[in-house]
């Protein structure tokens, strides 16, 4: 299967399991209708605008489709903890679970953009001084994205909810500063002395 059809099957299936999941959450929840609706049709609409927009390329294609699937995910995570705590299937609060749902997939969704960062390759510029000190950059990058995103992810799984959204930024906010002085002093090396 070529990576375009693999991406649209990603995109396809996300996007029915967040409407499956809307449309659950209204049957439990009549009152809550119109709210458990917002997902679903914002799903709709994305898969829709996604394929409907011109293609340019089919990397492009492949990449649309892929961050509607990841769309579907990050929607999917929630809704289906709060449809297991309206069917009674989890004890505790409905929104504390949500919150811990969307916690962990915010981390692992750093994870994976840590993860793929490395792997855009530099454009070869002849008057640059040398692209291997960016790409070593990303590289650097790349792997404090990854751990810092796991952490984050780790945090709001285990910690308690009332110090999970604090404890889970300081290893974002490490991993951002850590990153931005890695490229301050690329730069500064670059930099020609006058």
């Amino acid at each position: 299967m070529t990576p375009a059809r693999t991406g649209f099957a990603f995109a396809l299936s996300s996007t029915i399991v967040v409407v499956a999941l809307s449309v659950a959450w209204a049957a439990m929840v009549p009152t809550l209708a119109w709210g458990a609706a917002i997902p679903a049709l914002f799903m709709l609409a994305l898969m829709t605008v996604s394929e409907l927009r011109a293609r340019t390329t089919e990397k492009g294609l492949v990449e649309r489709r892929y961050g509607v699937a990841g769309a579907g995910l990050l929607l999917a995570l929630p809704l289906a903890a709060v449809v297991g705590s309206s069917a009674g299937l989890f004890a505790g609060d409905p929104s504390d679970l949500s919150a811990r749902a969307w916690g962990v997939a915010m981390g692992l969704v750093l994870a994976a953009y840590g993860n793929v960062m490395p792997r855009h390759l530099v454009r070869y510029d002849p008057n640059a001084t040398g692209p291997s000190p960016r790409q070593a950059c990303l590289r650097f990058a790349g792997r404090t994205f990854v751990l810092a995103g796991l952490a984050h992810a780790l945090v709001y799984a285990l910690a308690p909810m009332s110090l999970a959204g604090e404890l889970a930024m300081l290893p974002v906010a490490a991993a951002v500063l850590l990153v931005g002085l890695r490229f301050a002093l690329a730069r500064a090396r670059r930099a020609p002395a006058n």
